[in-house]
Parts: C-alpha cells; structure tokens; sequence
C-alpha cells in the first residue's frame, strides 16, 4: 500500500459518528447546563457588546473599557431585578386586601359543587382541609428547592460575568486563537462570518430594544385606559418578555389577567385585558417587529419554533431566550460554508415574502 493512499470511510459510518456525536453533546450540556447556560449567554452578549466595548477602547484600555462594558450590563441587570422586586412588594399588599375577593370565588364555587355535583358543604371542608394538609407537608421540600435554586442561580450569574468579561478582554486573542486551528485560505470566510455575526446581534439587540420600548408604552398605555392597577408594572413586565418570541407577551399577558380577575368587581376587566393584549400582539408580530427587527435576522418562524423547542429541551428558559441570537448566528455559518449553504437557505424567509 503506498503511504498516500486515503482509507475511504463509508457513508454510513460517517453519518453513525455525527448522530452518536450529537446525541453525546446533547447529553453533556444537558448534565452541564449550570455551566453551559450561563457560558452561551455570556458568548451571545459578548458578540452583541464588542462594538460597545471598541469604543470604549479609544478612551481607556482594553481591561478597563471590557471591565465598564461589564458593569453596565450588571447594573441594567440589577436595575431590572430591583424594580420588579418593588413592585412585587406593592403587588404583595394588594392580594392581601383582596382576600374577601378570593373568599367569595370559593363560596360560589361551593354553592356549584352542592347545586350541581351534589358535594356537600361539610365534604367539601374535609376535601379542602386534606388538600391543605397535603400542600403543607409538601413546603419544606419547596424551600429547600427555592434555596438550591437561588444558589444555582447567583453562582451562574456570578459565571455569566466572569465569562463575559473574559470574552471581552481576550476577544482579539481569541480570533486569532481561531485562524491558527485553521488553513490559511479560510481566515477571510472565518473574519466574515465573525463581522456578520457581530453586526446582525448588535442589530437583534437594538431592534428587539426598541419593540420593547414601544410594546411597553402601548401596554401601559392599554391598561391604564381601562383601569387596572399596576398598569406600569404589568406592561413593562410583559413587553420584558418579548425575549421568547411568541409566547413571552402571552406570559405577560396572563398575570394582569389573573390579577384583575382576583381584585376587580367586574368580569369585564380581564375580558378587556385579553383584548388589549390581544390587539397589541397583533400589532407586534404583524406590524411593529417585522419594521424593527424585519430582515436583521432573517429567520422564518418555523426556523424559530423548532430552535425554541430544541433550545427549551437543552437550556430550560434561557433556552426561549437565546434562540433567535443563536439560530442567527449558525444562519451565517451556513450562508458562508458552501456544503452548507442549503442549510441557510432553508432557515431564512422565502425569497419577495411579504409576510
């Protein structure tokens, strides 16, 4: 056999390798996901921030101009938790002066049971004492679940940071680390990609930036004309959650609706809740993103609801949140390998689609 000859590996064999590679990659970030959550958000905001953190390069050094990039991003992140947490407390206070409300919803719901199931009231008590029982026996085991879960959750922010200012620091080191693993003919495909990738996050960011904004103001705006209390906390919230496509405004949209139903007098007001919503999410999927964010990604939503459930299986709720950045940026992949330019093709929105 001469020394230049190439062992020719089958088809079938090489298809094995790439499924059974797959599926053990799936199972590592899924035994890992405390690490790699935090790591592939850190990766996302990294891209989306360089630009940020260039400018702030021609006034102080890289450390300190990575270093600022990453204080801003915390101080937004705290500011955030901050408000929520206030409103919260004022919500708190609320559902406390609400209980009359709650209690006459449990005496018609006993009334129906004794008209209509023929339950008794003095059956309906033990039914309800054993439930209660049941939830009580079962608290300890929720606090022990809420304080491994705030642990999970400081340790990975606290990661989340460190990584993204790492990724800042070292990003140039990083790039070059990227052409010296790779063959000379490749490195400009390889600064392209990484050129589109920064632009079209840096453009996802400001665009989805500018829809919460202006889903924000058309929430508020909804709420306080028909009444409801909290009207800022709740819009706010709500377009906050435009970072799951689809279903984060549906999210939102449920707790002023349960709200309304506990505290007002009226039926109409959570009637009136679902059609504001309803309007405003109209106007957000049909009018408002595609004008904002339109073209900058140029996923079609079955693209996006396939990358939500696969994100959703492998990362939990940060999964919702980083599938658009990332489908994006495997999009670019595509377009600009060739083997895989079919790929990007099929993940991209029709050719002159109006829709």
């Amino acid at each position: 056999m001469r020394t230049n000859d190439r062992i020719q590996i089958p088809t079938y064999i090489k298809y094995f390798f790439i499924i059974g590679s797959i599926i053990l990659t799936w199972h590592v970030i899924d035994h890992l996901s405390i690490f790699f959550d935090p790591l592939i958000l850190s990766i996302i905001f990294a891209i989306g921030l360089s630009p940020l953190c260039s400018v702030f390069e021609k006034i102080m050094p890289r450390f300190f101009s990575s270093l600022a990039s990453v204080l801003l991003v915390m101080f937004v992140l705290l500011l955030i938790f901050f408000c929520i947490s206030v409103q919260i407390a004022n919500i708190n206070f609320d559902f406390n002066a609400s209980f009359g409300k709650l209690g006459s919803y449990v005496d018609s719901i006993k009334q129906w049971g004794a008209a209509k199931l023929d339950i008794k009231p003095p059956k309906q008590t033990d039914y309800l004492t054993a439930s209660l029982s049941n939830i009580g026996k079962s608290i300890s085991s929720y606090v022990n679940y809420i304080i491994g879960l705030t642990k999970n959750i400081l340790t990975s922010f606290v990661f989340f940071l460190l990584s993204l200012f790492f990724l800042l620091y070292y990003r140039q080191f990083l790039v070059t680390f990227l052409f010296k693993i790779t063959a000379q003919k490749n490195h400009r495909r390889i600064k392209k990609i990484i050129e589109e990738s920064v632009t079209i996050i840096k453009l996802y960011f400001i665009g989805l930036s500018l829809d919460i904004f202006i889903v924000a103001i058309l929430n508020v705006l909804g709420l306080l004309a028909i009444g409801i209390p909290h009207a800022f906390f709740f819009g706010i919230l709500a377009a906050f959650l435009l970072v799951i496509p689809y279903i984060g405004i549906l999210i939102g949209a449920s707790l002023p609706i349960l709200f309304s139903l506990m505290t007002m007098n009226s039926i109409w007001y959570p009637v009136g809740v679902i059609l504001i919503f309803s309007f405003i999410q109209f106007l957000e999927g049909n009018l408002i993103s595609p004008n904002i964010i339109g073209d900058k990604v140029g996923l079609n939503p079955f693209s996006i609801i396939i990358g939500m459930l696969l994100g959703g299986l492998l990362f939990g709720i940060i999964g919702f949140v980083i599938t658009i950045p990332i489908l994006s940026i495997i999009k670019v992949i595509f377009h600009n390998i060739q083997s895989f330019e079919s790929l990007s093709f099929i993940m991209g929105t029709p050719p002159n689609s109006k829709d």
